[in-house]
Order: C-alpha cells, then structure tokens, then sequence
C-alpha cells in the first residue's frame, strides 16, 4: 500500500487541471547550516553540509526523511472533499474544483470493485451524504467540507510519481522540492 500525500487546494487545483510538475513543502524543523548537496541513503536522505563540523556537533549523524517520498516513489493524493447528495445520488464533491462525481461515474473511472463497490446502498457505502451539495457550495449552516486528512484512498482522484527530490532555498526558507508526474 502506498502512502498519501495531502495536496493544498492549489495543488489540486493544478493537479485537476493537469498543469501540476511540482511539490513544494518547508523542511521542519529548519537545518541551523547550510546544505551543498545530500543523498538518498536507505530511505532517508544524508546532507553534506556547506561548512565543516566539529567533531562534537550532533548534525554529523542527521538524517532527513522527505515528506513528499523518494524519487520513483508513487503516493495517492488527500485533498479537501466532501461525500454528498446530487441528482444522480451519493457522490464525492472535491473543494479545489468543485468537481462532482456521482458513485455510479466514479465506479466507473476506477472499476466496479474499487473501493466500496459498484452499491450505491446507503446502509453498505463508507460515506454519510447527509448533505445535498449545492447547500454545501453555497455555505447552508452545519454543512462542511471534510479535511484532506480524512480522505480514504478509495476517494483519492490523483496519485503523483516523484522524478526527482531535492532540497532547495525558496524565499529564505530550505524546502523539499519535488518534481512529479500526476495520474489521474
């Protein structure tokens, strides 16, 4: 099993739009010296740092694990979403776009056994549709969009494939920089 990677709106967005080449996320906690080059070494990436160390200096041994994944890694995308009521019955509203798939359009994008199944029966689908989904698009009290965190992978609409991980400065800030291929 793969794991996820939480795009912001934008990023699914872009995603959605087929225009999305990179992921940028800030290092945390930020390195304390600058970083010349560093490597994938069993999962996990060693810096070389831009200054020699001393000795004593507990960084010697510092390893960093990218969130975003190795390169050739492939990971399934959260965003923000919602399961609702539409005309044609349960269906998934995704934030980014507003784009609305209908179980019976998503069962087929992904095949009949994906996920929860081909059943649109409400008492055997993981979802709640309590909602219709023109009320949450137009911000009916007590109606909210669910966390990307929340996402199960069968509602994912997205998986990237990183070519390539690095570490770069972007606007003073050392940042994880991957460079990936969208499926949809």
């Amino acid at each position: 099993m793969t794991q996820p990677i939480t795009l912001t709106p934008a990023e699914a967005l872009a995603a959605s739009s087929g225009t999305l080449d990179e992921i940028v996320r800030e290092m945390e906690p930020q390195p304390h010296r600058g970083i010349s080059r560093f490597a994938p070494l069993f999962g996990v990436f060693k810096p070389m740092w831009t200054e020699p160390l001393p000795d004593d200096v507990a960084e010697h041994n510092v390893s960093l694990t990218c969130p975003l994944g190795l390169p050739g890694e492939t990971r399934w995308c959260r965003e923000r979403w919602a399961d609702v009521n539409c005309e044609a019955g349960p269906a998934l509203l995704y934030y980014a776009d507003h784009d609305l798939r209908s179980w019976e359009q998503f069962s087929k994008t992904f095949g009949p056994n994906y996920g929860a199944g081909p059943s649109m029966d409400y008492k055997s689908y993981p979802g709640q549709y309590a909602m219709w989904w023109s009320d949450l698009l137009n911000g009916a009290e007590g109606h909210y969009w669910r966390q990307a965190r929340h996402m199960p992978q069968w509602a994912s609409r997205f998986t990237t494939t990183n070519k390539s991980v690095t570490i770069e400065r972007r606007g003073g800030k050392w940042c994880w920089v991957a460079k990936v291929e969208i499926t949809k």
